[in-house]
This record gives structure tokens, C-alpha cells and sequence, in this order.
């Protein structure tokens, strides 16, 4: 990990914010079996008040909520100023 849970989160939410989004293809398939909408996804990235980084993935787990309020959990990866988005 090469940063601090508060300065990922950081610089998450105001990537989000940018538009500096970007799904894996599982993400893509999982909103699909989730009904889970892009809105979904930046509204709980933009929104996200917790981060913790997981070594086995090398990314940080990002527990937030959608444009709905229900439970969305993401895994993101920092890629210079893009964040890269992986759903459960």
C-alpha cells in the first residue's frame, strides 16, 4: 500500500467526481446481474466515506452506497489519475 486509507479515498472521490471513471469487464457483468447503473457506481465513488486496502488484490475495497441508498461494494485500483472500477 502506497498511500493512507484518507488520501485514497481522497483522491477517489474527486477521480470519480472528474469523470475519471473506468469498469473491468466483470464490473460491467456484475451490474448487469445487480442492476446496477454507472449513476450507481460515481454516486457511490464520489459519495464513499471509507476505503481499505486489500494486499491479496492489490486494490483498495470501497464500502458505500448507490443513487438508492442500498449497499455497494467496489474493488479500485489508482492508475495515474484514472480510477478503475471492479464491482461485487
Amino acid at each position: 500500500m502506497a498511500m493512507a486509507p484518507d488520501e485514497a479515498l481522497q483522491l477517489i472521490r474527486g477521480y470519480a467526481a472528474a469523470g475519471r471513471i473506468f469498469l473491468t469487464p466483470h464490473a460491467r457483468d456484475r451490474m448487469r446481474e445487480r442492476g446496477v447503473q454507472f449513476r450507481d457506481v460515481r454516486h457511490g465513488l464520489v459519495n464513499a466515506v471509507s476505503c481499505r486496502w486489500q494486499d491479496d488484490r492489490g486494490t483498495w475495497r470501497v464500502t458505500t452506497a448507490d443513487c438508492g441508498g442500498d449497499d455497494l461494494v467496489m474493488a479500485v485500483a489508482l492508475e495515474g489519475q484514472d480510477v478503475v472500477v471492479t464491482v461485487f
